[in-house]
């Protein structure tokens, strides 16, 4: 009989114990790690954001080789979702229900196998002179007064191991990745403009050789203005007649605007930009990444209902010897009208 007693005063003290431990213990968890990468904040934001990206470092897809993910909604940003599906990480889903872009993102977990539970996942990206604090946390409440010890024990140290793990592996995936091209675009705008008169040379080119034969002709053009007691009256343009990218050839005629020209002399020509109706952008930054403002160029077009008409232009502000080369301005013409 003493020993039933004693059996049941244990039980109630450890009990007793458990209630108590559970009651001064918070229920509500937050765990967090942070590294600094060597990336500016919005581009590791735009990486993370895309949860097709977190294969490259997930600690999760390192230690299980059956797992598979599935992908819905919008590729990147809010309502993004990813389901998984593993032997050992068993089944689940995460949302982005919150996105401040390259500032912060906040994730919806649910935990459907091997047992039922949810929490919030959160990124912050605090920059600092090219470089970024990057933390990864995860935040809930316990339900259950065993799940509250069980987490403190041993559930923080995994997961703070696990996020430790993956931002290591982020962090070596950014630092791999070359440096973004700076740049930047007004919106696309559509005018009515009017011709531009310009002396100019047209030659058709290796793209190779444009370099230095646009060079060589500017320089051409530019004397000849001075030759005739003129004086350029706008930026330096180029008319591009032909981009064949497949042969590496383009057709492109160089101009120098001047408010009266007189008379050619040789290859230089009295010329004329096309007038009429025009798209157009202000692009700034060097011009080997111009291609980028070209295909914006061609996405907005197609998305507006408008077809190309004739050849593209393009205006050169600044002085490449004089302004550095990321700020550099360049305005690009498309001449367009309504699709029929």
């Amino acid at each position: 009989m003493k020993v039933i007693k004693f059996i049941l005063l244990t039980v109630v003290i450890l009990i007793g114990a458990v209630l108590l431990i559970t009651a001064i213990m918070p229920k509500e968890y937050k765990v967090q790690e942070s590294i600094e990468i060597s990336k500016p904040a919005d581009e590791i934001y735009d990486y993370v954001s895309n949860l097709k990206n977190w294969e490259s470092f997930s600690p999760w897809a390192e230690r299980d080789n059956t797992l598979v993910n599935e992908y819905s909604g919008p590729e990147s940003g809010v309502g993004s979702k990813m389901s998984w599906k593993g032997e050992v990480t068993g089944v689940g889903s995460l949302t982005i229900s919150e996105a401040d872009p390259g500032k912060s993102i906040t994730t919806d977990l649910v935990f459907v196998e091997p047992f039922e539970a949810s929490s919030n996942g959160f990124w912050k990206f605090e920059e600092n002179e090219g470089n970024t604090k990057v933390t990864w946390g995860n935040y809930g409440k316990n339900k259950w007064p065993m799940e509250v010890i069980f987490m403190k024990l041993f559930g923080f140290k995994e997961i703070s191991k696990d996020f430790n793990n993956g931002l290591a592996n982020l962090k070596e995936v950014m630092e791999s990745m070359p440096d973004k091209p700076s740049y930047s675009m007004s919106e696309f705008r559509i005018s009515e403009v009017e011709p531009i008169a310009m002396y100019s040379i047209t030659e058709t080119m290796k793209m190779s050789d444009m370099e230095a034969k646009m060079g060589d002709h500017y320089g051409a053009l530019m004397k000849h203005i001075m030759d005739n007691g003129q004086e350029m009256s706008d930026a330096p343009l180029a008319v591009y007649y032909e981009w064949n990218v497949e042969d590496g050839v383009t057709k492109v005629e160089c101009g120098v605007p001047v408010a009266e020209p007189k008379k050619g002399n040789g290859m230089i020509e009295v010329s004329q930009t096309p007038g009429g109706k025009v798209v157009w952008v202000s692009y700034i930054g060097a011009y080997d990444n111009l291609g980028v403002a070209h295909e914006a160029m061609d996405t907005y077009i197609r998305s507006n209902n408008l077809e190309v008409t004739g050849p593209v232009w393009e205006r050169y502000v600044g002085d490449p010897t004089e302004v550095e080369e990321e700020e550099l301005e360049t305005i690009i013409y498309y001449p367009v009208k309504e699709r029929s």
